[in-house]
């Protein structure tokens, strides 16, 4: 099995890419600050219990439909898979959401 991993700044090349194609074929141009829209992560900080679960929501505008990636610091702490977060173990560990190539972070502690 080949496992690839990317790095951060790997994965906002990538999302950069392909989100600035679909941000220029919904007609979505940049503002003076150089975002394309606002977009903000539903939590930045959050506590959970080993087994718990709870959803993420990145609110964006509503005519934008650019794709959201999820990635986990630690997944023996905290899986993601469309924002739905499963805590693992205890610690620490940052969930961000990736958008058009821009991170949005929750900071995650899982206690036992």
């Amino acid at each position: 099995m080949n496992n690839t991993y990317y790095s951060s700044g790997d994965l906002a090349l990538m999302n950069g890419v392909i989100n600035n194609s679909v941000d220029s074929a919904n007609g979505l141009n940049r503002t003076d600050d150089g975002s394309m829209y606002e977009v903000t992560l539903s939590k930045t900080e959050l506590d959970l219990e080993v087994g718990e679960e709870t959803t993420l929501r990145v609110k964006k505008e509503e005519k934008v439909k650019v794709p959201v990636w999820w990635t986990t610091g630690d997944a023996s702490i905290v899986t993601v898979k469309d924002g739905v977060l499963t805590a693992i173990g205890a610690g620490e560990t940052t969930v961000s959401a990736w958008v058009a190539g821009v991170e949005y972070s929750c900071t995650v502690t899982v206690e036992k």
